[in-house]
């Protein structure tokens, strides 16, 4: 069972998220406190991480850039969800794998998940 991070600072979305990935049998952990990233990462070993953009505690490209110049954890695919306009995304360059828009298809969002983690 792959184990997949959730960082959104959202309950909501957050709740909504695991539910989905939940049910296709992926094991889930989300965080809503940027404070806790490095130290989740460290302990849970996701092999995919889900992160949105707009966090009220950074921003998640950056935090993306961060957890891609780590050895530690340079090797887990990221994909970034936000509202933003796909033209937005690259305001600030970041080392994203992927990027998911809200609101989102179901089926796309598994899609994505499942290619990132292959």
């Amino acid at each position: 069972m792959s184990k997949i991070l959730i960082v959104d600072d959202d309950v909501f979305n957050a709740d909504l998220l695991t539910s989905i990935l939940e049910r296709e049998n992926f094991e889930v952990e989300s965080i809503h406190n940027c404070d806790m990233l490095q130290a989740v990462i460290q302990s849970y070993h996701p092999k995919l991480i889900i992160m949105d953009i707009q966090l009220s505690c950074a921003n998640g490209r950056i935090l993306c850039n961060l957890i891609k110049k780590n050895p530690k954890s340079m090797q887990i695919p990221i994909v970034l969800l936000s509202a933003l306009k796909p033209t937005q995304f690259l305001e600030i360059p970041c080392f994203a794998d992927g990027f998911i828009i809200k609101p989102f298809d179901v089926e796309d969002l598994l899609a994505i998940v499942r290619l990132q983690l292959k």
